[in-house]
C-alpha cells in the first residue's frame, strides 16, 4: 500500500482508514499520507482463535495527521500483530501516536501477544493523549480466562516525541491494567522527549 492519500474517512469508533487483519504476511506501508480519519489510520488485527494474525510487516514514511480523535485510536494501532518495524513517520495531532497492545478476545485460551516490534527513527508532535500506548489492552473485551495481557519485545528507540496535547498526560504510557508484567525484553532507549508533563508512565 504505497503512495495513496485517504482524507476525511469515517467518523466514529471503528477499524482505521486502513484495516490489515487476518493472516497477512511480508506487507508493507509506505510513503502514504493519512489525513483527518476519524476512526485512525493503520490498524492491524487478527482471528486470535484460529492463530491468524499479521506478521513481518513495515509501516515506513507516512504521514499521518489528525488521526483519531480520542484515546481509544491512534495513527498506528497494533492490537495481535508480531514482527513489525515502525520506521520513518510523521504523526501530528493523533488520538494517540502509536497503540501497541493486546486485545485477548473472550474464550480464547492461547491469544497472539502483540509483540517483536520497533518503533524507531519516527517523529511525533503534540497527539491528544499519549505519544506511545504499549501495555496490556483495557477494554470492554477483556474478559476470562484469561483478561489482560501485556505485550512482549517492544523497542521504542531514536524517535523525537514533541508534546502531548494535555501537558499533565505521559509521552511514553506503558498500562499494567492488571497484568502481572510487561513481558520479554522490552526497551525504550536513545529518544528525545520533549514535555510539559509527564515523560513515561510505567
Amino acid at each position: 500500500f504505497r503512495d495513496n492519500d485517504t482524507i476525511n474517512e469515517g467518523s466514529g469508533i471503528a477499524v482505521g482508514a486502513l484495516a490489515i487483519a487476518g493472516d497477512v504476511h511480508d506487507f508493507e506501508v509506505s510513503g502514504n499520507t493519512f489525513d483527518d480519519p476519524d476512526t485512525g489510520g493503520v490498524e492491524t488485527g487478527g482471528n486470535q482463535g484460529n492463530n491468524l494474525y499479521p506478521r513481518h510487516g513495515v509501516i515506513a514514511g507516512n504521514d499521518f495527521l489528525d488521526s483519531g480523535y480520542d484515546n481509544g485510536t491512534a495513527g498506528v494501532y497494533l492490537q495481535a500483530s508480531r514482527d513489525i518495524l515502525i520506521e520513518h513517520n510523521y504523526f501530528r495531532g493523533n488520538g494517540n501516536s502509536i497503540n501497541l497492545q493486546t486485545e485477548p478476545p473472550c474464550g480464547v485460551t492461547s491469544p497472539v501477544i502483540t509483540g517483536n516490534v520497533v518503533v524507531r527513527n519516527n517523529v511525533m508532535v503534540n497527539p491528544r493523549h499519549h505519544q506511545v500506548v504499549m501495555g496490556a489492552f483495557a477494554g470492554s473485551n477483556v474478559c476470562p480466562p484469561l483478561g489482560y495481557l501485556p505485550v512482549d519485545n517492544v523497542y521504542v528507540t531514536n524517535n523525537t516525541l514533541y508534546r502531548t496535547g494535555a501537558g499533565s498526560l505521559p509521552s511514553i504510557y506503558m498500562p499494567a491494567n492488571g497484568a502481572n508484567t510487561i513481558t520479554g525484553d522490552s526497551r525504550i532507549l536513545d529518544n528525545i522527549i520533549v514535555t510539559d508533563g509527564r515523560s513515561i508512565d510505567l
